[in-house]
């Protein structure tokens, strides 16, 4: 490294020098690499191992080569300054139980050094592999609210579920294609059955590659189906006004409600459904033919993964002795905002916004919510799930929001809260 001085000189046809320039180049030190000390020789125990190089300053890149003459592998994998670091099971094709040669280079000023010295790895026994979390191997579930997850995988872009019953001669796979939201509510899996016990294997996706699958765990389904029901609130409600409204408790990943209101001294039954599951209450002036002042049976089911459930407890409700008047199709989206109290807390901002995010703190005693953002007329123009109790984080909108008025709601549990946003 340093300056130096550079001369070119020309000459003519008999060899006499015509002509002389003199200029300076300077050489930047490229610094070799090569694994750290305690790396040098390490025999791994698991693909969640890394293996990291010494730092090198100015270095943009650090290039890995990976070989061994025997197998006749070579593999270089690169990584970006900031994570000099690589995982195992990054490494294209590399194989259980086996030495390799490493050799690390950096990249400095746009040109790479020479390979710095040669240390040598194993591999471990057996390769990358997931399950069930603890908590999940063996539970004799209560709910099918409950769910089940697996191990977290890092670099995973999906994850597999495997349910098996041989005696049932039954196997069914579900994909998590994002790693974010890697659990799995059973009611989810095409044909499960109640009060069944099945064995359970996940596997991660890392590089578009499947790893083999982890140890198997059993689950046992609930005893009884996946139901809803007028939550207990609602249940035996008197009415003083028909701005009162009835609804449901929630059901994970339901589409649809459907209720269905009985007075069997009238012969009376109607059946009133909510297609969008953001909004399943139900103003009962709204269902068709219902009297003032009297007495009926609802009762209430889900729709799920394109099935309706079973109809959950009956509930009594006594409608109000007046009638309501003048009510518009929007005022039930306004009206909903001024949900009864509940634990969660939701805060947003900035509010009004430009329409690209938000910043939100949610405080809920549930494991998972759900965000759901709407529109004045109820269309979904963005969803997803929280995987927190505790959450503090910037929301990005899949799409930049138009000028006008939104409703921000999360969902935890069979509670709701929702807020106003408005976009300029």
């Amino acid at each position: 490294a340093g300056t130096y001085q550079v001369q070119l000189t020309a000459t003519n046809a008999f060899g006499n020098d015509v002509e002389t320039k003199v200029g300076y180049i300077t050489v930047n030190a490229c610094g070799v690499t090569k694994l750290i000390n305690s790396d040098c020789g390490k025999i791994m125990t698991t693909y969640l191992d890394y293996v990291t190089c010494d730092y090198v300053a100015g270095a943009t890149e650090y290039e890995y080569e990976i070989s061994n003459v025997g197998l006749s592998y070579n593999q270089t994998v690169i990584r970006n300054y900031k994570w000099r670091f690589i995982y195992l099971y990054e490494i294209p094709g590399i194989q259980n139980n086996t030495t390799y040669n490493i050799r690390v280079r950096a990249k400095v000023g746009g040109i790479y050094s020479s390979y710095g010295t040669v240390c040598q790895l194993t591999t471990p026994i057996s390769s990358v592999t997931t399950n069930l979390i603890q908590n999940d191997c063996g539970i004799n579930m209560t709910s099918y609210n409950n769910y089940i997850t697996c191990e977290y995988v890092s670099s995973a872009t999906e994850y597999e579920y495997e349910f098996v019953n041989t005696g049932l001669s039954y196997t069914q796979t579900i994909v998590r294609s994002n790693p974010k939201y890697r659990f799995v509510y059973v009611h989810e899996v095409p044909g499960i059955q109640l009060n069944t016990t099945y064995d359970v294997r996940v596997r991660a996706k890392i590089n578009a590659v499947y790893t083999s699958y982890g140890s198997v765990c059993q689950i046992t389904t609930p005893s009884n189906p996946i139901t809803t029901q007028l939550r207990s609130s609602d249940c035996g409600i008197i009415m003083s006004s028909y701005s009162n409204y009835i609804t449901c408790d929630y059901v994970a990943n339901a589409t649809e409600y459907e209720y269905e209101f009985v007075n069997t001294g009238l012969s009376y039954t109607q059946t009133y459904l909510r297609t969008n599951p953001n909004y399943r209450f139900v103003y009962v002036n709204n269902v068709p033919g219902i009297q003032l002042s009297t007495t009926y049976d609802v009762r209430v089911r889900a729709k799920v993964n394109g099935v309706f459930t079973q109809y959950g407890t009956i509930c009594q409700i006594t409608t109000p002795p007046s009638a309501r008047y003048g009510i518009i199709e929007n005022e039930e989206v306004v009206i909903y905002n001024d949900e009864l109290a509940n634990d969660i807390r939701l805060t947003i901002y900035p509010n009004p916004s430009q329409g690209e995010f938000v910043y939100m703190e949610l405080k809920s005693s549930e494991d998972i919510s759900e965000l759901i953002v709407t529109d004045i007329t109820g269309k979904i123009v963005h969803q997803q799930n929280l995987q927190t109790d505790d959450y503090y984080s910037t929301v990005r909108f899949n799409e930049k929001l138009n000028p006008g008025f939104y409703f921000v709601t999360v969902v935890s549990g069979s509670q709701k809260q929702t807020k106003k946003l408005v976009v300029k």
